[in-house]
């Protein structure tokens, strides 16, 4: 792990918020429909606008979960690059079978690299959707834009996210999807924020 400077939870929170806002359907809309690269800009511009006027209570509003919120508020935060041997994702997140999410991201990103390239056998709905879509219109934004870097908690902060299995340095909170399709498409590293206790 390299850290590139101190972060405050306000940040994270924004990125939280912003990432949330960006994937969410339209009311009405089971699931967000494919974007053109300019229409995820235009999306992730109006997000951005959106979540700078919320002031720290409502961003904990907007987090909602209770534990999420609780560990944001405890961790000192890092902008950081981080190697996918040292982080994982949380059990079957996305969709994605249990045993491909038992290892490091790198470990669940070749897994999904291999079945996209059979057409996507053994990856559920969302992330067979999803990833591809990912891929293709924002790659380069999830891998650069401070609103759109995963959210990684140190390993174990919630219990539940990888129970059972191998606990890595940190663990994906948000951002999961976005992570693994950067580790399928051959990242090694990505630039994430990253709390420590």
């Amino acid at each position: 792990m390299k850290i590139l400077r101190k972060a405050s939870a306000l940040e994270v929170k924004r990125a939280f918020v912003v990432s949330d806002l960006v994937r969410r359907p339209e009311k009405g809309q089971r699931y967000l429909p494919l974007l053109s690269a300019d229409d995820f800009a235009a999306r992730l511009a109006a997000a951005k606008k959106r979540v700078k006027k919320l002031s720290a209570k409502a961003l904990d509003r907007a987090i909602g979960y209770k534990p999420r919120r609780a560990a944001y508020n405890a961790c000192t935060w890092y902008l950081a690059t981080v190697s996918t041997r040292e982080i994982a994702i949380w059990k079957g997140a996305g969709g994605l079978p249990r045993a491909w999410t038992k290892g490091s991201l790198a470990e669940t990103g070749g897994h999904v690299r291999r079945a996209l390239a059979h057409g996507g056998k053994g990856l559920a709905a969302r992330s067979r959707r999803a990833i591809p879509r990912i891929i293709a219109t924002s790659k380069s934004a999830i891998a650069t834009d401070l609103y759109l870097l995963p959210i990684i908690l140190p390993g174990g902060t919630l219990p539940n996210a990888r129970r059972g299995v191998k606990v890595f340095k940190g663990d994906i909170d948000d951002g999961s999807m976005r992570s693994v399709a950067l580790a399928a498409s051959g990242a090694k590293t990505i630039k994430a924020w990253v709390g420590k206790e």
